[in-house]
C-alpha cells in the first residue's frame, strides 16, 4: 500500500516538472480594476487560445482588447464599446452603410475613388426558406439581423478572413453560397487552389456590374485574367464582345446560354458554372448538334445562316483523327505541336487516343495580329504547314487554304 502511494506521488511530481498543474478547483478569473493591463488577456491563461489559431485579428495580435471592449469594474465582465456593426466600421469604413446604395437589383459601395458591387447583407432581404436554413447553422444575430460578427470571428479563426465555423459543417464559404446558388456548383470542375467560392468572388467588394467577381491587381480586369494573362490578347479583336454592335449582340444571344447582360468578355464563350465541357468550360450551343464542344461553339456563329453579320465558312469538314500530336521541325528539330481537344473540350496531351482536329487546332480565338496571321485568328501558318506536310507533302498548302471548301463526305487524308 505504501509503495503504491509512493508511486502516485512520484507520478504527480513528474507531471509537475513537465509544466502541468492540477487543481481541485477551477481557476477564478481576476476581477477588473484600474489600471487595466490588457497585455495579460491573451498571455496569462484566460484567453490564450485566441492567439493559437491560424489567423488572428490585428487588434488581438496587438493586445488591443480595449478597442472593442469596456471593462465592468469589480467583475470579470466586458461590454462592447458600441454596437457590433458600428464598432467594425471604425476601421473597415468602406462598409459603412451610408456608402451603400442600390443600382438596379445590385447593392453598390461608393468610395471616393471607385465603386464596388457588394452582396445584400440584411436577413430581411432573403426569402423565408433561405432565412430558416441560415438560422439552422447556429449563427449569431444582432437585433434580429446579420452583421459582421455573424460571419466573422472578431478574435481569431482557422479560416481566412476570420470566417466562423458553421454548425455541423466542415466549411463555411460553400454552404453559405450554395444555400442560394446550389445550381452553380452542380457541374463546376474548375481547378481551384482552395475549394471556395471566394477565390473568384468577393462578398463585399466585387467588380461593378459583375456577379461579385474579384478584381485583378490592376484594379481594372476581372480575376479570370489574373491566372489567364495570355487571354488579354482578345482585347480589341473581332471576338471582343465589348466592341460588338447591339445588333450583333442581339443576334448571337439566340445561339448560346451566355448571361445577359454579359459583364466580362470571357462570358461570351466560357462559363465556370452550368457547363459539361471539360477543360475549356465552353458554353453549350442552342443551335448546333455537333458533338465536339469546340466545333459546336465556333460553328454556332460561323456556320449558321441566321448569323448574317458574322463571316461564314462553307462546310464543316472533319479531318480524320491522327495518332500523333507533334513533329520535329525538319531544320531546327524543335517540336511543332498543334492544339487538340477531345469531344468534351479537354486539351489532349500525351494520350494514346487518336487526336481530334477542331477549329482550335488551326485558330486561336483569343488572338488577332502580332505573332498570328492577320486574319481569321489563324495560328502560325508556317508551323502548321510543316505539320500538315509530314503527311500531305507538297499538297499540304493547297489542302490547308481550301480546308473549308471540302464537303464532309469528301476524303481528306
Amino acid at each position: 500500500m505504501a509503495l503504491t502511494l509512493y508511486k502516485i506521488l512520484f507520478f504527480l511530481y513528474f507531471l509537475g516538472t513537465m509544466g502541468l498543474s492540477f487543481s481541485l478547483q477551477a481557476k477564478v478569473p481576476p476581477k477588473n480594476k484600474e489600471p487595466m493591463n490588457y497585455d495579460t488577456c491573451t498571455s496569462k491563461g484566460c484567453h490564450s487560445n485566441l492567439k493559437q489559431k491560424k489567423y488572428t485579428h490585428n487588434p488581438i495580435e496587438a493586445n488591443g482588447c480595449n478597442l472593442c471592449h469596456n471593462p465592468i469594474m469589480g467583475k470579470h465582465k466586458f461590454e462592447f464599446t458600441s454596437p457590433p456593426q458600428e464598432m467594425c466600421i471604425v476601421c473597415h469604413d468602406s462598409l459603412d452603410k451610408s456608402k451603400f446604395k442600390k443600382v438596379g437589383n445590385s447593392m453598390v459601395i461608393e468610395e471616393e475613388s471607385q465603386s464596388f458591387s457588394t452582396h445584400r447583407i440584411s436577413l430581411k432581404d432573403f426569402p423565408p426558406h433561405i432565412k430558416r436554413k441560415i438560422l439552422s447553422w447556429g449563427l449569431t444575430l444582432y437585433d434580429q439581423d446579420l452583421t459582421c460578427l455573424t460571419c466573422h470571428n472578431p478574435h481569431s479563426s482557422d479560416k481566412p478572413r476570420l470566417i466562423r465555423p458553421l454548425k455541423n459543417q466542415e466549411d463555411f464559404e460553400k454552404p453559405l453560397c450554395v444555400t442560394c446558388h446550389e445550381e452553380k456548383t452542380k457541374t463546376q470542375n474548375h481547378p481551384l487552389k482552395e475549394d471556395t467560392c471566394f477565390q473568384c468572388h468577393n462578398f463585399h467588394q466585387g467588380m461593378i456590374q459583375t456577379p461579385l467577381l474579384r478584381i485583378a491587381k490592376n484594379r481594372r480586369d476581372p480575376i479570370c485574367l489574373q491566372c489567364h494573362k495570355e487571354k488579354t490578347s482578345i482585347f480589341n479583336t473581332k471576338h471582343d464582345y465589348f466592341l460588338w454592335t447591339d445588333e450583333r449582340k442581339k443576334e448571337v444571344s439566340g445561339f448560346f446560354d451566355y448571361p445577359t447582360p454579359t459583364t466580362i468578355r470571357c462570358e461570351l464563350c466560357h462559363t465556370i458554372h452550368h457547363t459539361k465541357a471539360q477543360g475549356s468550360f465552353l458554353l453549350t450551343s442552342k443551335v448546333s448538334q455537333e458533338p465536339h464542344k469546340v466545333i459546336a461553339l465556333c460553328t454556332s456563329c460561323h456556320h449558321n445562316e441566321k448569323a448574317k453579320s458574322i463571316p461564314q465558312i462553307k462546310y464543316i469538314f472533319k479531318h480524320v483523327p491522327i495518332l500523333f500530336s507533334s513533329i520535329p521541325d525538319p531544320k531546327t528539330r524543335k517540336e511543332i505541336t498543334l492544339k487538340f481537344f477531345s469531344t468534351t473540350g479537354k486539351r489532349m496531351r500525351g494520350t494514346e487516343e487518336p487526336f481530334e482536329f477542331s477549329c482550335a487546332t488551326c485558330h486561336n480565338p483569343h488572338a488577332w495580329g502580332k505573332d498570328y496571321m492577320r486574319s481569321f485568328f489563324l495560328t502560325n501558318s508556317t508551323e502548321t504547314m510543316k505539320f500538315c506536310s509530314s503527311c500531305h507533302g507538297k499538297e499540304a498548302k493547297t489542302l490547308y487554304s481550301t480546308f473549308h471548301d471540302h464537303k464532309p463526305k469528301e476524303p481528306h487524308e
